[in-house]
């Protein structure tokens, strides 16, 4: 997967679920509009997996706060 590929992918999970991009200096950092939830996410993909991984952090994130 290309880095452009992953970060239009990061992009849509994160807008989805009202996160915007907050900084993006050594990582991808997102905060979420309302709750302040800040979310880090890597540059560049590790592996395939990454964006499961992404989708997982955000759900249980967004539970625990809820």
């Amino acid at each position: 997967m290309n880095i452009r590929k992953y970060r239009k992918i990061v992009d849509t999970i994160m807008a989805d679920n009202d996160f915007y991009i907050h900084d993006e200096s050594k990582h991808l950092k997102y905060k979420h509009k309302k709750l302040g939830i800040i979310q880090t996410c890597s540059k560049t993909p590790s592996d395939n997996y990454a964006i499961s991984q992404i989708k997982r952090q955000v759900r249980r994130s967004l539970a625990a706060v809820n």
